[in-house]
């Protein structure tokens, strides 16, 4: 029966791929309330199909297996037990309790779909937004998330999805609630930090004038990048009597030593995505020479976020995030030439990411499924 639950997940994660390119090549309309359907399907599937995900020991995940086997066996380690996550403890400790520890990688799925379903439903109801538009949008948040680091990685991805869900529903009008939220992600992992700090930076922007002022907070990211790649702050922090910034410190000075995505042979690409993303939002800047969105400062400092490894690691998440204002305007900006350009590169390089990254879960993980799964593996494991 977990045979045909895996291989029914394949065959409905790949269908739904090929809709998405049956709708962008034919330019198919959908209503919003079939879209929202589209990607719960998917999400669903991607869910299942991450249940049976069996980690090799160089991942996250087989990290977090070990630790949820030992709270379950009544003897958590002391990493563990001392870690101030409190978020991410309570989420291990839910996981121990039930009898298969694939609902960890599953919930973070649904997870993830919620917060990112949440808001291109809430854009689509107040914006009229090409069907396409939102198609690619999904494809840029399990692009630049990465479905392996969602899979294998999970606290990161999660944590980002649900503060800028936050930051989306709440800051304008119900800050408290986006200041719980925010505490929440935050202590599910502390690259959330980097998400506030920039949301401070941007909030900063918006009270200064618009126009060659926002230059000075371009440079302000540059020399940010430049910084904080230092074991010079990881030792500040390490001398702070707070075990949260204390994290922080540790985790500073392992990123300051670990070459991360920026040493890997994909490390190119990305950044020719990144600079995708980046073009586009100072596209829509310069031309519309006004009071730029959250959504367009995100994506325009993506290359000089770039040049540091320990922030660019977690910031190419957040690009893919924040997306939809910036594709939904810059497609409406253009002639119908240019916007049928925009949508192939954009699919392209998006479809050849994700691929990329089903191709490192076959290659590194193992799954319970027979059959596709084993096909699968052997054509992307070689």
């Amino acid at each position: 029966m977990q045979d045909i639950i895996f291989n029914l997940s394949i065959i409905c994660l790949f269908v739904i791929l090929a809709i998405t390119l049956l709708i962008l090549l034919l330019s198919i309309g959908l209503r919003r309330k079939s879209i929202i359907v589209l990607w719960a399907i998917f999400i669903i599937a991607l869910a299942t199909f991450a249940f049976f995900a069996e980690p090799s020991p160089s991942d996250d995940l087989y990290r977090y297996y070990l630790t949820i086997n030992r709270i379950r066996g009544g003897i958590p380690n002391s990493e563990f037990v001392e870690s101030p996550l409190i978020v991410q403890k309570l989420w291990f400790t839910i996981i121990a309790k039930t009898d298969n520890n694939g609902w960890l990688p599953a919930s973070a799925v649904l997870l993830f779909g919620f917060f990112i379903g949440s808001i291109a439903n809430d854009y689509m109801k107040k914006n009229n937004v090409a069907t396409k538009i939102v198609i690619l949008f999904f494809l840029s948040c399990l692009g630049c998330c990465s479905v392996f680091s969602l899979i294998s990685g999970i606290r990161n991805v999660v944590a980002f999805a649900m503060w800028f869900f936050s930051y989306y529903f709440f800051y304008e009008y119900r800050k408290i609630l986006y200041y719980f939220l925010t505490i929440i992600a935050a202590l599910l992992h502390t690259a959330v930090i980097i998400c506030v700090i920039l949301a401070l930076i941007y909030q900063y922007y918006l009270k200064m004038k618009v126009g060659k002022e926002y230059w000075k907070i371009i440079l302000l990211i540059v020399v940010i990048a430049y910084v904080l790649p230092s074991p010079l702050i990881g030792n500040i922090l390490n001398q702070i009597p707070n075990t949260y910034i204390n994290l922080m410190a540790r985790k500073w000075n392992y990123y300051f030593q670990y070459e991360g995505i920026m040493g890997d042979t994909g490390s190119l690409f990305i950044k020719i995505m990144v600079l995708f993303f980046t073009a586009s939002a100072l596209y829509l800047i310069i031309k519309k020479k006004g009071r730029i969105t959250f959504s367009e400062f995100i994506l325009s400092i993506g290359i000089p976020m770039s040049l540091s490894n320990i922030i660019f690691e977690r910031f190419i998440f957040l690009i893919g995030i924040v997306s939809l204002p910036t594709l939904d305007n810059i497609y409406k900006s253009m002639s119908k030439l240019g916007r049928f350009f925009y949508v192939i590169c954009a699919f392209c390089l998006l479809s050849i990411r994700i691929f990329l990254s089903f191709y490192s879960m076959f290659v590194y993980m193992n799954f319970n499924g027979q059959e596709i799964g084993e096909i699968l593996r052997t054509i992307f494991g070689g």
